[in-house]
Formats: structure tokens, sequence, C-alpha cells
């Protein structure tokens, strides 16, 4: 069996990250099926890992050779006798509809749902166009059932589809220890754009300033020097810290992992936290509370106020997060990479 992943790059992202780790999953699994790559915009750092394992190409595309990049994702899957194309995110799922011979089975995973009115990057012009080349006879993959009703609400899926939960890497273990000094150190794990609601983390924080907490926010982004500034201005116990790789050992350090994103698919680096033992402290919004569960609390992302409380209560009494934890230790269990491989495989294969 042949199997053409296409995605849009292989930058350091949650969709990215779980291409790498699915490929690498899949070659030491199921050597049997051969992996190809290809990406529209370029490569990137995800790609390091497994250059040894896949045949890879860039399209180089852009906007204004889009289309003729359809006749050369067809051609290559001609030339290489694919027999499975698993897409990933809008773009590439878009592409290789148009591109895919009619004896060539297309599988394409949805990462986040932005058809809901209120999604925050909602694109009317997207949507239409997602509709318009949608064939039932494709599989739809949604990393979630709170992504699924969101696309639903765009695209009409009637052919076959299914949830398919991420998974995180076997790289994170339960390293997680309770730690009974008197301080609430917080992790943030994001991109630092305006869905992950960054500033709402900064005031909240504000409000804790007279109370040894403290929030490390880890990532990159267009809002860089905003948040700097905001944490400047309002005095916050708040850095920001980039171009860090996540372990299982950073997140050990801390007492709960602290998100206040507006919207979801799966969050990558909450299920990593979940597996390493992290008690979540996170917004109540659907794909948090589908993929944290019981070992999580949660707060309205709208309000600084009823956030800063919640932690308050945890800074008060650290022993609820021992409770979290044990819960997150049991959570970890159904995203495991073996539990996702072999509902993919099966998919593959039918």
């Amino acid at each position: 069996m042949k199997v053409l992943h296409v995605i849009n790059s292989m930058l350091i992202g949650g969709a990215e990250k779980l291409l790498k780790d699915t490929i690498i999953g899949i070659n030491e699994q199921f050597p049997a099926i051969k992996q190809h790559l290809i990406t529209l915009y370029g490569g990137g750092e995800q790609l390091d890992s497994i250059t040894s394992i896949i045949k890879y190409k860039n399209l180089f595309a852009q906007p204004q050779t889009f289309l003729k990049k359809v006749f050369q994702l067809r051609a290559y899957i001609l030339e290489n006798k694919i027999d499975i194309v698993h897409a990933h995110l809008y773009d590439a799922i878009i592409l290789s509809r148009y591109a895919i011979p009619s004896k060539v089975k297309l599988i394409y995973t949805y990462h986040s749902g932005t058809y809901a009115p209120s999604s925050y990057d909602y694109s009317i012009t997207r949507k239409i166009i997602d509709q318009f080349s949608y064939r039932r006879k494709h599989t739809a993959i949604f990393v979630s059932e709170s992504v699924k009703k969101e696309i639903l609400m765009g695209v009409n899926i009637t052919g076959p589809s299914i949830v398919l939960h991420n998974f995180v890497s076997s790289d994170f273990k339960n390293k997680y220890q309770y730690k009974s000094d008197s301080c609430l150190n917080l992790i943030s794990i994001g991109n630092l754009k305006q869905v992950k609601n960054h500033e709402h983390s900064i005031r909240v924080l504000m409000k804790l300033k007279d109370y040894n907490v403290k929030l490390d926010i880890y990532g990159s982004g267009i809002l860089h020097d905003e948040l700097k500034n905001l944490i400047l201005e309002t005095s916050a116990n708040v850095n920001i810290i980039t171009d860090t790789i996540i372990t299982s050992d950073t997140l050990s350090k801390y007492d709960a992992f602290f998100m206040s994103s507006f919207q979801e698919g799966m969050s990558i680096a909450l299920l990593e936290a979940i597996a390493s033992g992290l008690p979540a402290v996170l917004s109540n919004i659907p794909s948090f509370i589908e993929t944290a569960k019981d070992a999580a609390v949660y707060f309205d992302n709208t309000n600084p106020e009823q956030a800063a409380d919640l932690l308050l209560k945890l800074y008060n009494n650290k022993q609820l997060l021992n409770n979290l934890s044990e819960k997150s230790r049991i959570l970890s269990d159904i995203y495991k990479l073996d539990v996702y491989l072999k509902k993919l495989v099966a998919l593959y294969s039918n």
C-alpha cells in the first residue's frame, strides 16, 4: 500500500506535529505501508525527523499558481502509483479533492471547525468552496466531536466520516509531582495569535500580582510585542518564552496547565499536558471540555475575575491539584498513538 500525505507545510503546529508522529508510527508499526509526503508551501522543522523514511516533494504553491498545482499533484499520484491520499488542513484538502484520480482513495482530516458563525476565523468564501468541492465518496476525519459539529454547519457531509481523536506522542510520560510550596506556577503553550486569547491570561495574572502566582507562555507569533507591552503595563507576573522544545520534563516543572483559548480543534499541547499528568485550568470551550473531561477545571474566557478566583482557590488549596493529576493519568490512556494508528490504518485498508 502506498499512502501520500498532503499538508500545507511542516512548520511547528498541532496538525504538523500530529502528521510527523503519524508517519513515524506507521513506519515503525506498519512498515509495509510506503509513505510519501507533499507540502504546498514549503517544508519546516517537523521534516527533520522523517526525511529518511518518506519520499518528499514540495509544490511551491502560490495563490496565483494554485490551480496549476492540481495537475502537478495529480501527476505525482499517477506516477508513483499512490493508493491513498490523506490530506490535512483546508488548502491541502481542496487541492487534493480536485487532483484525486477516480480510482484513488481520498481521506482528509479537519483539524479545526471554522463554519459556526461565531468561529474566530469564519469565512463564507471558504465554506462555499468546501461545500462545492465536496464529493460523497471521499472520507472525512474530524479530530473531535466539536470540530465535526462546526464543520457540518457549513458542509453537508453525507458520505463516510469518523471522529478520530488526536493522540499524544509516546515521548510524553507522566512525570508530574505535587509541589507543596506556597506558589502556583502555570504554563501556557500556543502561538501568539488572537485565537489563543493570551491577553485574557495576562489580565487574569494582573489580578493575582499580590500573590505568588506566575505564568510562563511558550510560543511565538505576530502578537509578541503587543503581549510584552501588556505585561509591562499591567505588571502581571508573566513571561513569554520562545523557541523552546516542550517535553514532559518541561511540563513537570509547573503546577498546572493554563489556557484561555477562544477556539481549538483538539489541542496537542493539552494532550501532552494530560499525558504528563499535569492538572489543567482551561477556558470552557467545547473542545477543551471534550478533551480534558473531569481532569480539568474550567472558566469563562471573557471574565478574568472568574478565572482569577479559580486560580486563587487552587493557590490556597494546592491539594486539589493532586486529584486532577490522577484523573489526567487515567484519561491519557485513550490518547495513545497505538489506539489512533489502529483506527487510521483500518480506514486505509477498508
